[in-house]
């Protein structure tokens, strides 16, 4: 990978992670949340070269990081589980 495309994938990461806080503050739900999102991850995966093929509520087995459930959203190896906005900042 040389220096320009380099830039420029940090530069798509960077702007993604942007746009995904603006979408989680304006979210209501969870629901608000991956939507918001899933519009966002389509284009920034399709500029870095990326072939998506998501899927949805999809079960997983148990492995070395994961326990038995489901995912929210499943690309490849990438598991993604959705949380309602707040719930992370919230104290254990």
């Amino acid at each position: 990978m040389d220096k320009d495309e380099e830039f420029n994938n940090a530069t798509v990461a960077a702007t993604l992670a942007k746009d995904i806080r603006i979408v989680a503050e304006k979210a209501r739900n969870e629901e608000e949340l991956r939507i918001g999102v899933e519009k966002l991850l389509e284009p920034a995966l399709k500029k870095l070269g990326i072939a998506a093929n998501p899927r949805y509520e999809k079960r997983i087995s148990r492995t070395v990081l994961t326990a038995v459930g489901r995912a929210d959203a499943l690309y490849g190896q990438a598991i993604i589980e959705y949380e309602p906005p707040g719930k992370l900042r919230r104290l254990c």
